[in-house]
This record gives structure tokens, C-alpha cells and sequence, in this order.
């Protein structure tokens, strides 16, 4: 895996010390090399592309000497109490996006955040620049994540530090090994935006995967981005996916994610910015492993940030396991 352009227009560079986003930088090792076209949207057949590929003996990028292996932090914030999280937000890593991850992390910090997720699609290079930024700015948690995006569905990786494939239908990738090889690592999966079904304007932005079962989906985005502000559209449809999910008796945690692309400048009618949803984790501290324990075992709470939605809290003088109280009765 070298890197998924995920329909960008630039030229693709992969060098010994360098990359350009998205792409992956590293020895150019002898043998042979596979480039795989997407077919995103085939509006004629047959279907026709063209590729070159340069070899080059000089770099054509700039060493890039800020690239390092990710390390996951201690606690930012030691208290037992809701911490503010985006789950779904896209830096420059994602080649659909133009903001920086600082950019990105400025803004959360400005309007209240306690943590985001860096959430690019189909690759892992945001990770390289996390710990400096996160030695920069210790009071905004960044959680390394990946878009998992297919032409039937995106899910969320969270806490994913090794590359999944996403091409469904190349030898021995489908959906369940997918979500295995997340689940492998540690990482949580969930489904992202899943009814918002807007045809060619969005190719494979609803969730169609019905083969996989509720059982592997450790979370479930209840609310996209603005979608709510377009009147519930996609929202009602997801809360009765979800609402089905869980009726098989599966424990999916409710999160949400602004899917912002723009640093906080997504203005339009189905754009929203950074902590539009926001989900608020009930952790032990503020810490990736901590705030991934609390959405594994349920302790969730998604609202619009900049609205008066109300906020829940719950009580029980019985100890929950996980998310399930068990009692004779209740009041």
C-alpha cells in the first residue's frame, strides 16, 4: 500500500523520503508494482483511462524530516467526566479536504472541543504528523482514525494505526475481513453517515453492506454533519437503521461526526463545521485507549454543540456492565 488518490486530480508521487498527501513515502524497492483505477462512476462503456508513470532518479519533493511514527500520549486530563469529541474530521490527508491538521485542531480548541479524530480517507499519513502537534497543543486529544470508504458504504476505524483495505472485490477483500483486520489491531468500527443516500453526488455514501452483521459494528453515526439543519433527511432514516440494529441484540454505541472538510469553514446547506454533531464519551481520562474504552462500552451522548439540545446523564446505584444495567426494577 502506497496510497489511495480517492479521486483527486494531482499527480500521485511516492519517493524514498517523501510523498505527496495521502501517499505514502519509502524505499523503491525492485520487482512489480500494481496501480489500481477506481470505478467510481462509469457514465459510458466501455470505459476507458490513462496512466503514466515517471521514474525518476532525483526527488521531485523536499525530504519531509516532520514525519514520525505516531505514539500514543498519556492523559492529557486525568478526570472522570463527558469529554467533548468530532469522530468524523478531515485534514489535507484526505485529498478531498484543504485544511491542515493544526488548522483543524485550532478551531475544536476555539469552540470547546476536548478531542477529534483524524479521519482521512483510506490512509494512515495523518499519523505521521500527530506527536508534534500534539506535544504543541496538550489540550486537545488528536485520535488517529481512518475514513474506510468504499462505493457501498464508509465506516470509521477508530484508533486505526495500520492501513485496511477498502477495494472490495480485489482477491480476498470484502467487507467482514475488512472490519476483521480493524478489529485485529485494537481499533473500534462504526458506520459513518449510512442513509445519506444523494445518488452521484456522493458515490457509496450510504451504508448498503447488509451482510455484515451488527454484531462487528461497535459504533453507528446517529448524525452526519449538517444534515440535520436539511431537515432530518438523513438523520431519521439512520436512527431506524440503527433502532433495527439493535434490536438483533447488538450493543452499538450512538456517535456523531461533522465530517468537516474545511477547517471549520463548511458553510453549506449539507456541510457543517467541526463539533457539529458533537459526541460526548463518558471516559476515565482524556486519553485515546480512554475515550475508545468509553464508545465501546456505550458511554455516549450526541448533540449539536452550538444548539440547546439537551444533554443526558445517567444514574443507577447498580454498577453497569459496560452499557447494560441489569435490575429488578426501575423508577
Amino acid at each position: 500500500y502506497r496510497g489511495w488518490g480517492g479521486g483527486t486530480s494531482e499527480n500521485a508521487i511516492v519517493g524514498v523520503s517523501a510523498a505527496s498527501r495521502a501517499y505514502v513515502p519509502g524505499p523503491i524497492t525492485a520487482g512489480t508494482w500494481n496501480v489500481i483505477v477506481g470505478k467510481a462512476k462509469v457514465v459510458a462503456s466501455p470505459a476507458t483511462y490513462h496512466v503514466v508513470v515517471t521514474l525518476r532518479t532525483t526527488p521531485t519533493l523536499a525530504p519531509q524530516t516532520d514525519r514520525k511514527a505516531y505514539i500514543a500520549s498519556q492523559p492529557l486530563e486525568n478526570t472522570k467526566r463527558f469529554y467533548a469529541c468530532d469522530f468524523h474530521v478531515h485534514d489535507r490527508e484526505s485529498t478531498d479536504a484543504s485544511p491542515t491538521l493544526e488548522a483543524n485542531i485550532q478551531y475544536a480548541m476555539a469552540h470547546g472541543l476536548d478531542a477529534i479524530e483524524a479521519s482521512d480517507h483510506n490512509t494512515i499519513t495523518q499519523d505521521d504528523y500527530i506527536n508534534d502537534l500534539q506535544v504543541k497543543y496538550p489540550h486537545l486529544l488528536i485520535i488517529p482514525g481512518i475514513e474506510w470508504t468504499t462505493y457501498h458504504g464508509h465506516g470509521n476505524a477508530m484508533g486505526a494505526l495500520t492501513w485496511v483495505d477498502h477495494k472490495i472485490g480485489q482477491p480476498g477483500v470484502t467487507v467482514d475481513s475488512s472490519v476483521d483486520l480493524i478489529h485485529k489491531q485494537g481499533a473500534l468500527f462504526a458506520i459513518n453517515h449510512p442513509a445519506l443516500d444523494v445518488g452521484n453526488l456522493c458515490i457509496g455514501c450510504s451504508w448498503t453492506y447488509s451482510q455484515l452483521a451488527a454484531t462487528k459494528v461497535d459504533a453507528f453515526e446517529v448524525e452526519s454533519g449538517g444534515f440535520r439543519q436539511a431537515g432530518f433527511a438523513f438523520t431519521v432514516p439512520a436512527l431506524k437503521l440503527w433502532d433495527s440494529m439493535l434490536a438483533t441484540g447488538a450493543h452499538i454505541a450512538a456517535i456523531g461526526g461533522s465530517d468537516d472538510h474545511s477547517g471549520g469553514n463548511d458553510f453549506g446547506a449539507f456541510q457543517s463545521a467541526i463539533g457539529n454533531p458533537t459526541t460526548y464519551v463518558f471516559a476515565e481520562n482524556l486519553s485515546a485507549s480512554a475515550i475508545l474504552d468509553g464508545v465501546k462500552n456505550g458511554r455516549t451522548v450526541v448533540k449539536m454543540q452550538d444548539s440547546h439540545d439537551p444533554m443526558i446523564e445517567f444514574s443507577s446505584n447498580v454498577p453497569p456492565v459496560g452499557d447494560t444495567v441489569s435490575a429488578r426494577t426501575t423508577v
